[in-house]
């Protein structure tokens, strides 16, 4: 009992509490970061074997994939979407190429 006043009167149990939603908050970045890898994946995959531009193709604003990762910081997708086949040079609607980001 002792025990768990103290925490309550040292601060403690904040700082247990400040830990616990750090441990938390990073599960969830790190579940949210493996969801987005495997749409992406699936995208590509559907878009490689889709009949047309494949991968290269522009959103509604004139953006291509390559763009939005590299807008999001997502670095680690710029190599899949190269292998699926877009160009580092593909450019968007405005003529910007991902290095533009």
């Amino acid at each position: 009992m002792l025990a768990i006043n103290s925490l309550m009167l040292d601060g403690k149990w904040s700082n247990q509490e400040s830990s616990v939603k750090e441990v938390v908050s990073t599960a969830r970045v790190q579940s949210l970061k493996k969801l987005v890898k495997e749409k992406l994946h699936q995208w590509l995959i559907c878009k490689v074997n889709d009949d047309g531009k494949g991968p290269n193709v522009l959103c509604k604003e004139g953006q291509g994939v390559i763009h939005l990762v590299a807008a999001l910081g997502y670095d680690w997708a710029i190599r899949p979407i190269i292998i699926a086949g877009v160009n580092v040079n593909f450019r968007d609607a405005h003529g910007w190429t991902t290095l533009h980001w």
